[in-house]
């Protein structure tokens, strides 16, 4: 049975965040028992109309008794109508499981308003990421799980994007040091599910069971499957059972020696060498918009300074001269922000494989670039 203490924690920890503890993450009454335990973070509920974030964080009262009710995530892992709950008891049930040996929360916390049939209006807030962030950097490491299975792709991109934004490591580091092990799949309730995308060779319900199948339970059906082998006097079963079951000791080898973690194909390791290296780069591509931005707004305080204080005092020559000195100033900050950008470009020329994300980067930068340099050629045109 689980513990009490253990639930009283988990809502604690929703206080001290405050948020609604309707929303607290359901733990199953068997979770900590499992030598392997298993969290599912979903994406968000559904309301018919929005609440703000005025409403739903840091306000106690933000919500009805009848919201709250609605809102009840425990009570909706319990009631299981959703397919998404549906699918992922299924997909437990192959692996030797059930909810009652797992625990689940949501990643955005603030619930999501639909507008009509699939109108779906999505939560993408500073504050919703923000928070989301925050609930599953604390709560892992309340629940102590070995694998985290993330519903969404979009979700592990936040993660894996903006965990080192909020603490001080990237999320596989985190994960790392943590000692859990965490892969995505896409949605259990969407046409993904049951069907594998290009380049996978697994569908999401094969990754999910894959993945959850290493520990005890494993080694309980392989011992199951060794003995009908033997009944049948199946020499290929046998042969094929025996690696597999190797495959499974040196897993547990690896966990032993705190590896923990599940055995990954050539395929895997060099998707997530690829995600690393695009999370780099979109956070060092936000280091170079940060630099040039200050760049640029020193630039132009200094520009607005001398308008304000000196050009009223000036006739019309000497008002064109500090424009054409203004213009000079200009140039030389356009000529040193362009000196990052080349900075950026250089680091991660040799990088092919992410060819896409670092010029998704220099756009970005080109972008920021463009928009501060707008602002000064309108205040030296007001001269």
């Amino acid at each position: 049975m689980m513990s009490l203490d253990l639930l009283s924690r988990v809502d604690n920890l929703w206080k001290e965040l405050e948020i609604p503890v309707c929303m607290a993450a359901y733990v199953g009454e068997k979770y900590e028992e499992q030598d392997e335990k298993i969290l599912v973070i979903g994406d968000g509920m559904y309301v018919a109309e929005e609440i703000t974030p005025e409403q739903f964080y840091g306000n106690e009262n933000g919500l009805s008794t009848g919201q709250q009710q609605w809102l009840n995530y425990r009570a909706a892992v319990k009631l299981r109508k959703s397919r998404f709950f549906r699918n992922i008891e299924r997909s437990l049930k192959k692996a030797g499981y059930s909810m009652d040996d797992i625990a689940m929360f949501n990643f955005f916390q603030r619930p999501i308003a639909m507008h009509g049939a699939g109108d779906h209006k999505c939560v993408d807030a500073a504050i919703d990421i923000e928070m989301g962030m925050k609930t599953c950097h604390r709560a892992i490491e309340l629940l102590c799980p070995t694998k985290v299975v993330v519903t969404s792709k979009k979700i592990m991109t936040l993660l894996e994007t903006f965990h080192s934004r909020y603490f001080s490591d990237e999320f596989w580091t985190f994960a790392e040091k943590t000692n859990f092990k965490y892969i995505w799949v896409s949605h259990p309730s969407s046409l993904h599910w049951n069907k594998s995308q290009p380049g996978q060779l697994y569908s999401s319900r094969e990754r999910f069971e894959n993945f959850i199948t290493h520990g005890q339970e494993r080694f309980r059906s392989l011992s199951e499957q060794f003995q009908t082998a033997i009944d049948r006097r199946d020499l290929d079963e046998l042969i094929r059972l025996a690696k597999d079951f190797q495959a499974e000791v040196d897993f547990m080898d690896r966990k032993r020696k705190g590896k923990c973690g599940v055995v990954k194909t050539a395929e895997d390791e060099e998707k997530y060498v690829i995600n690393c290296k695009k999370a780099r780069i979109a956070k060092k591509a936000n280091k170079v918009c940060v630099v040039i931005t200050d760049l640029l707004q020193r630039c132009l305080s200094d520009i607005r300074q001398v308008q304000e204080t000196v050009v009223p005092s000036l006739d019309n020559l000497h008002q064109e001269e500090i424009k054409m000195e203004m213009t000079i100033r200009r140039k030389m900050a356009h000529k040193d922000a362009e000196i990052e950008i080349d900075k950026f470009k250089e680091e991660f020329a040799q990088e092919d494989v992410v060819r896409e994300q670092v010029e998704k980067g220099v756009n970005q930068i080109s972008n920021v670039l463009n928009t501060q340099l707008a602002a000064i050629d309108a205040l030296i045109a007001s001269i």
